[in-house]
Formats: C-alpha cells, structure tokens, sequence
C-alpha cells in the first residue's frame, strides 16, 4: 500500500509543473544533492536564474533521477534527458537556441554510452555520427 501511494505522489507530482527548488547544496565528491539541513533532497522542481526558467530537475534520495530539462535564456530547450541513479539514460537530445536539433546521444541502463551519436548543423544536416 505504501508503494502504490509513493507511485501515485510521483504520478501527480510530475504531472504538474514543478515548484521552484529550494535552496540546494550538491556535493561533487559523492554527487548527492542535499537540503540546508543536510538531508538528501527528493522531488521535482525547478530552478531559476535571474527570473527566468534554466531546469526542471528530479531527485530521489538525492541522487539525479527522472526527467530533466535545461533551457536556453530565451526559454526554448536546450538539452532533454533522463537520469537513473545519477547515470545519463536513454536518449538525450540537444537543442540549438533556434530550437533546431543539434544532437541524439544514447546512453545504457548502467549510464555508459551506447549506440549511434548523431550531430546535425543548424540546418539539419548530419555533420558527424559516431558509434559506440
């Protein structure tokens, strides 16, 4: 029963657009996210620079996780991913500030790099692949 209520909370909780972050100290040594208090962070939120949105990230016992999302200053996307215990996941895709794709990384389930890397110019032509 506690599981079900843990799912739905993250259910809703990302369905919403998150709140903005409170204040967070990230430790680079053991890559955990903390709170003022010491205690690891979980949840989404978003963070803020000079009024204006640059990620929505997603923490679970401090550690990076779930979906993010960073943006340029003038609001468009700049980078797309996903994050599983603080490993890149999945495809990340990469913006140019004109919103144009720039470039498709693959990433495993243990956060190494997999597959077919794709770059694109500003007009959408592939300028580099590479394999992993």
């Amino acid at each position: 029963m506690k599981y079900r209520i843990i799912v739905l909370l993250i259910i809703f909780g990302s369905c919403s657009s998150p709140d903005e972050c409170p204040q967070l100290n990230y430790n680079s040594i053991n890559k955990l996210t903390t709170l003022t208090d010491g205690l690891p962070f979980t949840g989404r939120c978003t963070i803020y620079v000079d009024g204006v949105k640059s990620s929505v990230q997603q923490y679970l016992n401090g550690i990076d996780y779930g979906n993010w999302i960073f943006y340029f200053s003038n609001g468009k996307i700049e980078t797309k991913g996903k994050f599983r215990d603080g490993k890149r996941v999945g495809k990340w895709r990469y913006y140019y500030e004109s919103g144009k794709i720039k470039q498709i990384s693959s990433y495993s389930k243990l956060g190494e790099r997999e597959g077919k890397w794709i770059e694109y110019d500003e007009d959408g032509k592939i300028i580099r692949t590479t394999e992993y």
